[in-house]
């Protein structure tokens, strides 16, 4: 009981950084899509820099995620050994 509660934070951070990435992933692949319109560029580049722009940030943040969830699961599989 004492080591599945010890356990319990690091469970949390994975479950936490799986369902950040998911999200991360879900929000590029529409960006992707928005970005992938073949006159979006000569129609709106405003709107194109935009969608750029918070596709580099949401690429950055999935990255933060992807570190956050190797180092929870790092942590876990040492705790458990």
């Amino acid at each position: 009981a004492d080591r599945r509660a010890a356990l319990a934070p690091l469970r949390k951070r994975i479950t936490e950084a799986e369902a950040v990435i998911k999200r991360l992933t879900a929000d590029i692949a529409g960006l992707d899509v928005a970005l992938a319109q073949p006159d979006l560029f000569a129609r709106d580049p405003a709107k194109a820099a935009g969608l750029a722009k918070d596709r580099s940030e949401r690429a950055a943040a999935l990255v933060r995620a992807e570190e956050e969830w190797l180092a929870a699961s790092s942590d876990y599989e040492s705790a458990m050994a």
